[in-house]
């Protein structure tokens, strides 16, 4: 998240980046060397976090289906119609 200042000012988050400790469930990586950490102890089955994300993804995102590409494509088809 080394960029996460730069993302904010051009896209926005949900959360401040200032602030974002507080709502992410886990260790935030803000380096590449402590994303691939993460990344590695995750693949390992080092996944200490499961329960907090399910909670935050429930309370953020309405749909967890996989299906997300498929309803932009929808709402793609439907504006060019």
């Amino acid at each position: 998240m080394y960029d996460v200042e730069e993302y904010y000012r051009k896209r926005g988050l949900i959360v401040e980046p200032w602030n974002v400790d507080k709502y992410v469930p886990g260790p935030v990586a803000r380096t590449p060397r402590q994303l691939y950490n993460s990344l590695k102890d995750l693949l390992e089955g080092g996944d200490a976090y499961e329960q907090e994300r399910a909670r935050m993804r429930d309370l953020i995102f309405t749909h967890k289906d996989s299906r997300s590409a498929e309803r932009v494509w929808r709402n793609i088809i439907s504006e060019a119609i």
